[in-house]
């Protein structure tokens, strides 16, 4: 299905906006991020989004601290895979030569039907997290990402922000999230606002 399918809303229904509302005192389910996407005007997704201070999304720091890494869940994937050793063994060795940052290149969209389209070559979405999670209990930090826009369902998008959250659960080694987009930049904006709400473990 392709993303452009689903129409955005001019206003919000009366259960998108109760949700809203519940979105400051609790951590909303999937369900009720699939509501959102699909029911709430961008307007009251930002606003809702704004009250919460969570600046996931930095393109300043976040971003510099990306370009200055290069090492991804792929690269230790097939470095694991050339030389015969376990992922966490790699990623122990990188952390030895001085690395302390794990980019998040590479995740897309966290869904296995989407990955086998899109990028054949890369990890599985549970080889990716995976990797990350062996990265932060090896004490190593993760930037997170997310590419949409291309041929992702909404579903997928939550689900991509699902296991984020459920990783970091886990773990608490994501340091922030990344947004990019093939999209409009109205898809854009509600996209980070509905990351803001979803991702409450995600620091500020």
């Amino acid at each position: 299905m392709i993303q452009e399918d689903y129409s955005v809303p001019d206003s919000s229904t009366e259960i998108a906006l109760e949700i809203l509302g519940e979105s400051q005192k609790r951590r909303l389910t999937g369900g009720e991020l699939m509501l959102l996407l699909e029911e709430a005007a961008l307007c009251d997704l930002e606003a809702a989004a704004d009250k919460l201070e969570r600046g996931i999304v930095d393109y300043s720091s976040l971003q510099n601290k990306v370009d200055d890494t290069q090492i991804t869940p792929d690269d230790v994937c097939c470095s694991a895979e050339e030389t015969g050793v376990t992922t966490l063994e790699i990623l122990k060795k990188m952390q030895a030569d001085g690395l302390e940052l794990l980019s998040g290149n590479g995740a897309e969209i966290l869904n296995d039907r989407v990955r086998e389209i899109l990028v054949p070559e890369k990890t599985k979405a549970r080889e990716w997290i995976e990797i990350c999670e062996e990265a932060h209990f090896a004490g190593l930090k993760t930037i997170a990402t997310m590419t949409f826009g291309n041929i992702e369902t909404y579903y997928e998008r939550v689900e991509h922000l699902l296991r984020l959250r459920e990783s970091q659960d886990k773990t608490g080694g994501y340091v922030g999230l990344i947004l990019s987009k093939s999209a409009d930049q109205k898809d854009y904006l509600r996209m980070t606002a509905i990351a803001k709400i979803g991702l409450d473990n995600f620091p500020a």
